[in-house]
């Protein structure tokens, strides 16, 4: 195929398409969500520590699509108040905890992840000078490395990958916007090497008036106008992917129906062509035994006629050679003339036997190689 596609179907059977659906797919999808991430996702500085969880949980449940929040941490005063954030953590730190933490067990079925920010952080800590630092390239590749340990563990989940949201230091929101730059290509990456993943434009959609006094954590309302941000992201998502979905399974079906017609149709063309085989091939038995026949009665006939012909030959040639013998032996003798006439006569008589004896033989001889050839 000419461009990936997570779903292949080799069936049009209901149950087992069923079967491949996405869980997370539909309307009314039943959700087992797992935000990942650090302490924005963790909720802190919200004045419940629920962050942006409450209000997404709500926003989800209201438009029917039934949500489990799941993860090895809980945080915050909502009832579904699991997730999977460790504070302070870099990318690389974030996923080596994730990974061994247990949260894959959990089967989450639709992954948001937010993590990078003390990536960018720690650059002025350890006041380093290399400059794919400072941009956010190298904290972007450490992203995408979470990213296939996602797919890893977590292989059927619907991927919310987040740009960073802005920070008001300025050094700390540069790197932030280099990660935020490069995020969209290591996405596009993932989804080629068919990871189900889709980017959230979290940067704009939280004003810098909405940043708390640290310059990284939300207010209140920033953390409000994030859940809104995260739940139009997933409905497009979902929307955009379940119509791909369903594209497949139309093009497998067509497909399908149309292999099964080619094959009865040349099912139903090999058919007639044995039929008009074997009907040939009992004409060409009949033509031949008709044939077969017809030489039979042929070669009597002419063998008949071939002995007919001699024998007729034969008498011919007799009777001559009897008149020749008879003039030879003729006892009629007077004088030395008469016998001379007589002798004369007689090998005329003998010489004429002779001749005729040998044209006998020259019809005999093709009559009978004719008979037997017949």
């Amino acid at each position: 195929m000419e461009q990936y596609s997570k779903y292949v179907f080799f069936t049009t059977d209901s149950a087992t398409v069923a079967a491949q659906t996405p869980s997370w797919c539909g309307s009314s999808a039943n959700l087992t969500l797992t935000p990942m991430g650090a302490s924005i996702v963790w909720g802190h500085s919200s004045s419940d520590g629920n962050g942006f969880r409450l209000g997404l949980y709500n926003l989800l449940n209201k438009q029917g699509m039934q949500t489990t929040m799941t993860g090895m941490q809980y945080s915050g005063a909502m009832s579904e108040n699991h997730h999977e954030a460790y504070q302070g953590k870099t990318i690389d730190e974030y996923n080596d905890v994730s990974y061994h933490s247990g949260v894959y067990d959990l089967n989450p079925n639709v992954i948001l992840i937010l993590v990078g920010t003390n990536d960018c952080w720690w650059i002025q800590s350890d006041k380093t000078d290399n400059p794919r630092f400072q941009s956010g390239v190298e904290a972007a590749e450490r992203f995408r490395n979470l990213l296939g340990s996602v797919r890893e563990r977590a292989p059927d989940a619907l991927v919310m990958a987040s740009q960073l949201s802005r920070n008001t230091v300025e050094w700390c929101d540069e790197c932030i916007r280099g990660f935020n730059s490069r995020l969209p290509d290591v996405v596009a990456d993932a989804a080629a090497q068919g990871q189900t993943v889709k980017m959230v434009g979290m940067y704009d959609a939280v004003p810098a008036e909405h940043i708390g006094p640290d310059g990284t954590h939300p207010t209140d309302y920033g953390y409000q106008l994030m859940a809104q941000e995260w739940y139009s992201s997933i409905v497009s998502a979902k929307k955009e992917l379940c119509a791909e979905l369903a594209e497949d399974q139309a093009s497998t079906s067509s497909s399908t129906s149309s292999r099964a017609s080619t094959s009865s149709a040349s099912s139903t063309t090999s058919s007639k062509a044995s039929s008009t085989t074997s009907a040939t091939s009992s004409s060409a038995s009949s033509t031949a035994s008709t044939s077969s026949s017809e030489s039979s009665t042929a070669s009597p006939t002419a063998s008949s006629q071939a002995s007919s012909t001699a024998s007729s030959i034969s008498s011919s040639t007799a009777s001559a050679t009897s008149a020749a013998t008879t003039t030879t032996t003729s006892p009629t003798v007077s004088d030395g003339n008469e016998q001379a006439a007589v002798a004369e006569t007689s090998v005329t008589a003998s010489a004429a036997g002779t001749v005729t004896s040998r044209q006998a033989l020259w019809v005999l001889v093709p009559l009978a190689l004719w008979a037997l050839g017949a």
